[in-house]
């Protein structure tokens, strides 16, 4: 899921404006390397070590209003050839970019806008598909009912997403990850 470089403008733009206002930002990183036995013919295997790096700012702002930017960078060892040729960074992208409203509306529920993570029941259809490299999330708006304890108790969870399938690229690579 690639972005245009005006929208990663955009984008930082507006947290970084919002970091003005806010009452508590925290930034946070994952790295997860593992090595993976791949046989895609029955014939002949493959063994590969593949990378998950991931870099995260939250910033909770007045008003019960808090945003979250996540990037990732998955990639195969070995897999640049020349790493002082290769600066541009193509391989990073953002896997998670939103902006939360608690309590929307005085409705009882929360709004969550843009790029996240959504899982439901056993993620067998809609998940995060954690176990892979990459991961999985959606460019959709998503409700959640309020969090009990401000006055507007619910008995049952109940979501609702409204999202569609996106157009795949293919990569420009000649790995066959």
């Amino acid at each position: 899921m690639r972005m245009r470089p005006i929208s990663r403008l955009l984008i930082g733009a507006l947290l970084l404006s919002a970091t003005a206002v806010t009452a508590d930002v925290t930034t946070g990183g994952q790295v997860r390397s593992r090595w993976e036995l791949r046989d895609s013919d029955g014939v002949q295997s493959d063994g590969l070590t593949a990378t998950r790096t991931r870099a995260s700012v939250h910033a909770r702002l007045e008003g019960g209003v808090s945003a979250s930017m996540q990037w990732q960078d998955v990639r195969v060892w070995g897999e640049e050839g020349n790493t002082l040729g290769d600066y541009s960074g193509d391989q990073i992208d953002l896997h998670q970019g939103w902006v939360q409203f608690a309590d929307f509306a005085d409705m009882g529920v929360d709004l969550r806008l843009g790029r996240q993570e959504i899982a439901f029941g056993g993620q067998r259809l809609v998940g995060t598909v954690g176990w892979t490299h990459q991961g999985r999330s959606f460019d959709a708006p998503h409700q959640v009912p309020a969090k009990q304890g401000r006055g507007k108790p619910w008995p049952t969870r109940v979501s609702g997403y409204s999202s569609r399938a996106a157009k795949v690229r293919e990569r420009t690579s000649t790995s066959s990850w």
